[in-house]
């Protein structure tokens, strides 16, 4: 079977007519030890390939399950099950593989429906669970939802009027509590009468949940977002600025490890902004702030008070003229927000540069420990690949070491790069934390081979270098203060021998709040 790709006219205008490519999507993501893929992975992997051709601006997606048969001239049936083909033969019978029944199923969902948006769940990682919005001829929204890896529950703000599986079964729904699991095949919601730009942002603002370490709460617990630019998010939260501007929209033009591809609109400001948020269930927990800032602006830095009681600076050093969107987290601790029902955040701009807001998220956080991998990224480049992986190492597989055998539940998986900014993390601390702490090493998918050396700094001066490390070296535990640390550098680099196979973990990588 093979994939059709009609590039859209507005993408090679006065080139060629028209563009088409073909692309087999008989395969999988995944195979055994003898090569062969498993049926289930198959089925998923076409459905899930349709849905995000749509997506992409792929005018026209031939998928036709019917047509498709493999004859395999005298070859074992085992040999015709086993191939990549849909629809096999074993004599005088033909089979089904249920890659078939996902395509048949995927089409008559999608098929002439016009691709809305993506819609960005909030899930352990970026990227984890995939999410598109389409519009059919008969005015009903379909959404098409997976995860990658695992599952994750998901919520529903608006009632389906319906849900099916991948091969077309019905999912009940209990109205009571209209909870779906999403796994690795697509399923299919039917919406009647909804507004896509609206179920889009209630969806954005459920977070799923999944399974994730106690210190990794927070991540799933918002309790106040604000859209700023939107008269009514600002309305609602008491939203003011001053010697400030509207921005945008403005169409990040990108989809990666620095960001979606989003198209927002927010403020930029010398003055100051200030709004309220609603605390009275925060109890003894912290008050953790995610910021979106437009980052191709250089060196923002503002003054953070709680009820006029200044709390610290929040910074983000240096800009990325590419890449435009970042998220930064900011700690309101307890002692500001302890027996309050709502306080009201003021922040002022400070330095040369303009402060740039375009939304806050707020919620409580509950530990003293923060894992690296569940912050936002100032810098996130690896020697392989477009950047680091989150929980994982830079293969996608667990993160352990040759010698131990643990399997590490958090962390940062990279790659050693051959200079400085190849294999680089930054991380915004903003002299809120004491302690990092991490343990160092190649990972043992390396198989017996990669040499790396693991540094890291603060903007100022070297605090940690491991020295050279290869595949058998014991891993490296690091435990040091960094109580004046405004930004943390973690730098992976190769041994001066290249950096092939040089697959490092950064595990367990966390920090401790003070005091």
């Amino acid at each position: 079977m093979k994939r059709f790709i009609t590039i859209p006219r507005s993408q090679h205008q006065g080139i060629l007519p028209h563009l088409t490519f073909s692309h087999s999507l008989d395969h999988a993501e995944q195979s055994d030890a003898e090569g062969r893929i498993s049926e289930n992975d198959q089925a998923r992997y076409i459905a899930r390939a349709y849905a995000i051709c749509l997506a992409n601006g792929v005018e026209r997606v031939i998928l036709e399950p019917h047509r498709i048969l493999i004859r395999h001239n005298g070859l074992h049936p085992s040999a015709a099950r086993n191939s990549a083909g849909l629809v096999y033969q074993d004599g005088s019978f033909y089979g089904i593989k249920p890659a078939a029944i996902a395509a048949r199923t995927v089409r008559s969902f999608l098929l002439d429906a016009a691709f809305e948006s993506e819609v960005f769940l909030a899930d352990r990682w970026d990227g984890l669970t995939r999410a598109c919005l389409f519009r059919r001829r008969d005015k009903k929204l379909v959404l098409a939802a997976w995860r990658r890896h695992g599952h994750s529950r998901l919520t529903l703000p608006v009632m389906p009027e319906s849900v099916q599986d991948a091969f077309g079964n019905p999912v009940i729904v209990n109205r009571s509590k209209p909870e779906v699991t999403l796994h690795g095949a697509p399923h299919y919601f039917i919406f009647s009468n909804t507004d896509s730009s609206a179920l889009a942002r209630q969806l954005e603002r459920t977070p799923l949940e999944y399974d994730d370490a106690p210190e990794s709460e927070w991540k799933r617990r918002w309790t106040f977002f604000l859209d700023v630019g939107d008269e009514v998010d600002e309305k609602r939260a008491a939203y003011k600025a001053t010697k400030g501007r509207t921005v945008g929209p403005i169409d990040s033009y990108y989809h990666n490890d620095y960001g979606r591809h989003m198209v927002d609109a927010g403020r930029h400001y010398r003055g100051e902004e200030r709004f309220q948020v609603d605390v009275s269930g925060y109890g003894e927990a912290d008050l953790i702030l995610r910021k979106r800032i437009n980052y191709s602006l250089s060196n923002q830095r503002v003054k953070v008070f709680c009820n006029e009681k200044s709390v610290g600076q929040w910074f983000a050093f240096k800009r990325d003229r590419r890449f435009k969107w970042r998220n930064i987290e900011y700690v309101i601790p307890n002692r500001f927000i302890a027996g309050k029902k709502t306080v009201e955040l003021r922040f002022e701009a400070q330095g040369q540069s303009e402060a740039t807001s375009y939304a806050y998220w707020a919620g409580p956080l509950k530990h003293k420990t923060v894992y690296a991998s569940d912050l936002s990224l100032l810098v996130n480049s690896s020697g392989y690949g477009a950047g680091l992986n989150q929980d994982r190492n830079i293969l996608g597989g667990p993160l352990r070491f040759f010698k131990g055998k643990k399997t590490f539940d958090k962390g940062l998986g990279t790659n050693a790069g051959a200079t400085f900014e190849q294999s680089l993390v930054v991380l915004g601390l903003n002299r809120q934390f004491k302690r990092f702490r991490a343990t160092v090493g190649i990972d043992a998918a390396a198989n017996g081979r990669g040499s790396v050396r693991f540094r890291i700094g603060n903007g100022q001066r070297l605090l940690f270098d491991s020295k050279d490390m290869n595949f058998y070296s014991e891993p490296t535990e690091i435990d040091i203060d960094v109580s004046d640390a405004i930004m943390l550098m973690l730098v992976t680099e190769d041994s001066g021998d290249g950096n092939k196979n040089d697959i490092a973990n950064w595990a367990d990588a966390r920090l401790d709040l003070k005091d």
